[in-house]
């Protein structure tokens, strides 16, 4: 595994941070924000980290809200390229990546009062890292106001702002704040999707996407009613596979009306023969299975082929995942053969414990075949 995220914000980061602060306004005390922000900083995780460092800024930046925004805005780097837009601008001097989070944390813990004033500072400040997380306060306060400017964002030339508009909304967004709202009615954030399902950056379609597929936890009848409104016609290619993306948790869970849309049917007339399956497996290595499928009709068929993996939880329970194997057009009587693996290495999103597992193989939905796989510790 790779470095965890907190340590984007560790005590180099804070150094950075009063470095750039000190540059906007020479009256900063780089030394005592250092100080103060390093202190307990080690013990606390990502999300409290910013949260922590936030409240720091707070402590050691002009007391009155317009200042202290004006005094970030001056120590923000300068905008990364719209054509690039995962491209930190840090080399260039001044605030971005990471080091933005606790900057867009304290707009919005500090804002409430100021709307207007800290979305302007978001509209700046989100093209050097996401606000995504920090408009979610305004959205729960005064969601008419909020949603007023969030779908001006939409429109915006900029792909970053645009994308605020859709990431920042999303109903389950990772690590952000749960607004209830956003659950319960889900039309004021279709409205702006509808605006950018067409958006010229994969970037801002990749989060419309993500967005819907969050709608489709909650509301999946209007999430499938809006996919197949988007579909209709001669739909481009980058729609559809944004579709397909926004479908992908309703896909996962075979539903077929889902599965029409996107032209897989479930009765595909497919066979699947010669699985094999190790009986025994490690912790930290990978599972290597195969089989063949036999395509028996008469007609051409689209096929999603997934493996299911049936795993044991904590306390006792059991759970799955599905995994993504393959999607394809099969011929007529055409046979194709699968040598793919599990991988067991550890993951930050995926505990895996010993214990008894099961691997089953679907097409569209529907298991095919199975087998036993009893998983060992490393």
């Amino acid at each position: 595994m790779g470095e965890p995220f907190k340590e984007k914000l560790n005590a180099a980061a804070v150094a950075g941070i009063a470095k750039a602060l000190e540059g906007a306004w020479p009256a900063f005390d780089a030394a005592a924000f250092v100080a103060d922000a390093t202190a307990g900083l080690a013990a606390l995780e990502l999300m409290d980290r910013v949260r922590h460092l936030a409240d720091g800024l707070a402590r050691h930046l002009p007391p009155a809200y317009p200042e202290a925004v004006a005094v970030l805005l001056d120590a923000i780097a300068p905008e990364a390229a719209p054509e690039a837009p995962k491209v930190s601008t840090r080399a260039h001097g001044g605030l971005a990546g990471f080091a933005m989070m606790p900057v867009t944390r304290f707009v919005a813990v500090y804002g409430l009062a100021h709307l207007d004033l800290a979305f302007d500072a978001f509209h700046r400040m989100t093209q050097r890292f996401s606000a995504e997380f920090d408009v979610r306060p305004f959205l729960a306060a005064e969601p008419a106001r909020a949603w007023a400017r969030l779908r001006a964002f939409a429109q915006d030339p900029n792909p970053h702002v645009r994308r605020l508009a859709s990431e920042g909304t999303r109903p389950y967004l990772p690590w952000g704040v749960r607004v209830p709202a956003l659950v319960a009615d889900p039309e004021p954030g279709l409205a702006i999707l509808a605006l950018l399902r067409d958006d010229p950056s994969e970037y801002v379609r990749r989060s419309v996407a993500n967005h819907l597929n969050d709608v489709a936890r909650t509301h999946p009848d209007r999430v499938l009613a809006v996919a197949g409104e988007w579909l209709a016609g001669e739909p481009s290619p980058d729609r559809r596979k944004l579709v397909r993306h926004a479908l992908r948790g309703l896909l996962r869970a075979a539903d077929p009306r889902a599965l029409a849309l996107m032209g897989f049917d479930p009765a595909l007339p497919v066979t699947l023969s010669d699985l094999r399956v190790p009986a025994t497996a490690r912790l930290g290595e990978r599972l290597p299975f195969s089989f063949t499928l036999t395509h028996t009709g008469v007609a051409e068929g689209r096929a999603l082929v997934d493996y299911v993996l049936h795993r044991p939880l904590a306390r006792g329970k059991r759970g799955t995942k599905i995994f993504r194997i393959a999607q394809r057009s099969l011929g007529p009587g055409q046979t194709v053969r699968y040598d793919t693996a599990h991988d067991f290495k550890a993951v930050t999103t995926r505990t895996d414990r010993p214990g008894a597992y099961r691997v089953e193989v679907r097409v569209n939905g529907r298991v095919l075949a199975g087998a036993a796989v009893e998983v060992a510790a490393p």
